[in-house]
């Protein structure tokens, strides 16, 4: 059974990305309701000291903006695979957090409504809430197994066994949510990934290891510099990638409504924001088009921001995945569609 729980937190059920563009509906939308967090993990960019280049502002998505995002996403012609109430913060510090996921839900907004979080912030009755806003998907990220790592690692103090109870108890009522629980190597010590799956598949669908990938400062510029074969999340060895597959299946909405075109830390532009465009405007924009262009023909290198980023290599989950190799016929479809 264990065994069987032993899988990356990814969804399987994926299109040829090269093959289906350009999208009419974006497949992901995400709605960062709290750029907020609580923790100040080493390897992320609030630990390492690049706070300075990240667009957020310490902020909680309101409940207005937070209706606008989910009432514009409905005015796609498709339905958007997944939405996730969640990016670069932490979605369980936002007190309404479960009324907005419920929101979601009933609303039909998306295949998928989930959350990526640490799990720190979860007590009994927000675990209730949880299972009562009918969330799909909730991917919960450790930081170790033990409050010594904790503090080593995010320097924070966690009562570990409360956390680990609050866990088991949401999996123990919850129906139909897929949680998944994951850790990354580098918060593990030699020989403890057995453990981690002895103590973590019993309170969860899925549960998986995690390669550190560089995706922050110096190590993150200079993987981009070597364009060698590189290392996703998961593990799996892959080309470097020279066209950005995210940019063109994904938008990104900030807590105060502003929106970009991916989910790099330093983003490339503004697209607008909610309170006086439409995500669907924003989508089908020459702005937003014209810079795909350029992506397929001069590759990411075209836009200096870009240019730095590794976020396109650790977003290859399979080869479906990957824009490389389709460049032309991309833009031959494009440019019919869109008269460039």
């Amino acid at each position: 059974m264990q065994d069987q729980k032993i899988k990356p937190s990814f969804c399987t059920k994926r299109v040829c990305l090269g093959e289906s563009l350009p999208l009419e509906t974006p497949f992901t939308i995400m709605a960062d309701i709290s750029d907020v967090c609580n923790f100040r993990c080493s390897y992320c960019f609030r630990g390492m000291g690049q706070k300075h280049k990240y667009y957020g502002k310490n902020k909680l998505m309101s409940e207005e903006t937070f209706r606008q995002v989910v009432n514009q996403a409905m005015e796609f012609e498709g339905r958007i695979k997944r939405f996730s109430l969640s990016h670069q913060g932490e979605p369980l510090a936002h007190p309404k957090f479960a009324e907005f996921a419920a929101f979601a839900k009933e609303r039909n907004v998306a295949e998928s409504v989930e959350i990526h979080t640490n799990g720190s912030l979860l007590n009994r009755e927000l675990c209730r809430k949880i299972v009562d806003s009918k969330l799909d998907r909730m991917i919960i990220s450790l930081q170790g197994l033990n409050a010594r790592k904790y503090r080593q690692v995010c320097g924070v103090t966690l009562d570990y066994e409360e956390f680990y109870a609050n866990l088991q108890y949401l999996y123990q009522i919850k129906k139909d949510t897929l949680i998944c629980v994951k850790v990354v190597d580098a918060a593990l010590e030699e020989g403890e990934e057995q453990l981690f799956y002895e103590k973590f598949a019993p309170v969860a669908d899925r549960v998986y290891v995690e390669t550190v990938v560089p995706l922050w400062g110096e190590q993150g510029e200079s993987a981009v510099h070597s364009k060698t074969k590189t290392n996703n999340k998961f593990g799996r060895e892959h080309g470097w990638q020279r066209t950005c597959p995210l940019m063109f299946y994904t938008i990104n909405v900030l807590a105060d409504g502003t929106i970009f075109p991916c989910t790099n830390i330093e983003p490339p532009f503004v697209l607008g924001n909610v309170h006086q465009v439409s995500l669907r405007e924003c989508w089908e924009s020459a702005r937003r088009r014209q810079f795909l262009k350029a992506q397929l023909e001069e590759s990411r290198g075209s836009h200096p921001i870009c240019r730095t980023c590794y976020i396109p290599q650790n977003t290859i989950m399979t080869k479906d995945d990957m824009t490389d190799g389709f460049e032309e016929t991309i833009l031959e479809k494009m440019e019919k569609q869109w008269h460039l």
